[in-house]
């Protein structure tokens, strides 16, 4: 999945901030150094930054860039939903979100992630008096976009002749190929970008790089959207999209440094492309060749579902379903396991510095343990009551094609089962990689390489159920994973009374709890098939709502009043002792 490199930017500018905020002496200097060095000693205009200005914006972009996250989701989301109730083929939904996406993901991934995350290494170094970095860092970009003009070649003719035409589905084979042509086009034209983005990454412009992709994705949104809508485009129109938004970041930000007076030589190559800092080059090999690693596990189903050439309308029922289902994980899930790794992190920090004679109010086992189910909690209401609501939130949202026709209802069913999951393995492994020593976070990422490996062989043996067997293959590596990081939480010593968790058990609900939402889980089974019946009417979708509803609130006070009290006690002894925590400036 790729939720946790969407968090992953967030997360880098956070960690710009915090080191900007503990060097601001040295932030001063260096910055100082540059400006004079690039204005030959004038110390003013240009793109020179006043070191006050880099902490506000560092500080500040991690919202920004949150904001643009949740706005573009938002808008594709609202895209994806109008164009799924208009196509009368879902077959070009499904090659856009599968082949298209993937094309363009791995030449670009594999040409220019391990430069960026070396562009904020740089960064951090640049702190510290690095002033090599700044041209070395923008040959290195120009390195990456002739590497990726080298991988788009051959990928576009893989991509364009090694089709299946039955895995098309109702897409022309032409039609597809000149769409893989034209995504050619976007890609290069966003690797010629890449030196601009380098440049303003390394100048901390946050809310500039916020707004220009802001933008780029509402021109894609714009132009798929009348694409297929006005002009009758099809596939084409998703690639046109692309191309819209390739182009956008381009243009925007060349503007961008037009209006801050730079002479875009200045982000030319030099030297003949001559990179003085090797470390540098060998920092970007290393962290590009762990992308590799990293795409099998973000994209590894799309890579099986083109290998062994899943149809296209199978493709578009995975993909509409996953956007609808990761809305919930990203907007839900992520930031609370955010706030717990962060959480985690500073009482575990806390507990070292104090040992055994420090007194804290909050024991972190007990936060890991009360959090856990919490969130076991919520993942068990998808499970319980998500496979009998999801016709009806299809039928609602994408038409009655989407909802009877395809088998889009039962997978979404599925995918709510994968979310039970997804909401106990996030908060279990903040937990780990917050109190883990490198020694244990390093033998939890050997676990996570095996578990890829499953995940693969799971999607390879269950391929046959369509999207159906690509979610529960999911389903299984996570909860591989869960299993993983209980042992880890089960066995951790609190630094702060040297206790241990002892039994897995209270990391999760009671067994009263579990029999309690099994009897749900067969009411609304026996109300969507009684009476709900595949929206047999409005009358019938609102009553079957409102057993929905009556039953989720009866399990809520059941578990408030009688199986769950004391996880309610230790809640409400956690808030008492958050708000009576003094408040830092």
């Amino acid at each position: 999945m790729d939720i946790d490199c969407e968090a992953s930017a967030v997360t880098g500018v956070a960690v710009v901030a915090q080191h900007l905020a503990s060097h601001r002496s040295e932030v001063t200097a260096t910055w100082c150094r540059l400006e004079g060095r690039r204005t030959g000693g004038s110390g003013g205009g240009g793109m020179g930054v006043h070191p006050a200005e880099i902490l506000r914006r560092a500080v500040g972009g991690a919202q920004l860039l949150a904001g643009v996250q949740l706005a573009s989701r938002v808008l594709t989301f609202a895209l994806n939903v109008a164009l799924a109730r208009t196509m009368s083929d879902p077959s070009a939904l499904g090659v856009a979100a599968v082949q298209l996406y993937l094309l363009d993901t791995l030449v670009l991934t594999l040409a220019r992630e391990g430069v960026r995350r070396t562009g904020l290494r740089v960064a951090e170094e640049g702190t510290k008096g690095h002033l090599g970095a700044s041209r070395d860092l923008l040959n290195l970009a120009w390195w990456a976009v002739g590497a990726g003009l080298v991988l788009t070649v051959p990928f576009c003719l893989y991509f364009g002749w090694s089709v299946d035409p039955v895995a098309l589905g109702g897409v022309d084979e032409r039609e597809y190929r000149h769409a893989v042509g034209v995504m050619g086009v976007a890609i290069v034209l966003e690797l010629l970008s890449e030196p601009l983005f380098v440049a303003a990454q390394a100048q901390l412009e946050y809310r500039a790089r916020s707004l220009i992709e802001g933008l780029a994705v509402f021109f894609r949104c714009v132009v798929q959207f009348l694409g297929v809508m006005a002009f009758n485009l099809n596939l084409i129109a998703f690639a046109y999209g692309y191309v819209a938004y390739a182009g956008c970041l381009l243009a925007c930000y060349v503007v961008f440094f037009l209006r801050r007076g730079v002479d875009l030589i200045e982000l030319m190559p030099s030297d003949g492309f001559r990179i003085a800092d090797r470390n540098l080059v060998t920092l970007a090999s290393d962290l590009s060749f762990q992308q590799v690693w990293k795409l099998l596990l973000q994209e590894g189903e799309k890579m099986v579902m083109m290998t062994f050439r899943m149809a296209a309308t199978d493709q578009a029922i995975y993909s509409l379903v996953f956007n609808l289902g990761s809305l919930v994980v990203r907007f839900v899930f992520l930031p609370v396991e955010e706030s717990a790794y962060a959480t985690y992190g500073k009482l575990n920090d806390i507990a070292q510095r104090q040992g055994s004679s420090g007194k804290t109010e909050i024991s972190l086992l007990s936060l890991v343990a009360v959090m856990t189910r919490v969130m076991s909690l919520i993942g068990m209401v998808f499970v319980t009551f998500g496979p009998s609501y999801s016709h009806l939130l299809l039928h609602l949202l994408y038409g009655n094609k989407w909802s009877n026709e395809f088998e889009a209802a039962p997978t979404l069913g599925v995918y709510c089962m994968f979310v039970g999951v997804v909401a106990v393995n996030g908060i279990t492994e903040a937990f780990v990689h917050a109190v883990g020593d490198q020694a244990d976070v390093r033998m939890f990422n050997g676990w996570l390489f095996l578990f890829s490996a499953v995940h693969l062989g799971t999607s390879v043996a269950l391929f046959d159920l369509g999207a159906i067997g690509l979610i529960l293959a999911n389903c299984i590596s996570m909860s591989l994973r869960i299993v993983v990081s209980v042992r880890f939480i089960s066995t951790w010593q609190d630094p702060s009374n040297h206790a241990r968790l002892g039994s897995f058990m209270s990391l999760f609900p009671r067994i009263g709890t579990l029999v309690a939402f099994f009897v749900v889980r067969q009411v609304v089974i026996a109300s969507e098939a009684h009476l709900y019946r595949q929206f047999a009417s409005w009358f019938a979708a609102a009553a079957h709502v409102a057993v929905g509803g009556a039953c989720l609130l009866g399990l809520a006070l059941t578990s408030v009043v009688l199986l769950e009290r004391d996880l309610v006690q230790q809640v409400s002894a956690l808030r008492r002792v958050l708000a009576s925590a003094p408040k830092t400036a």
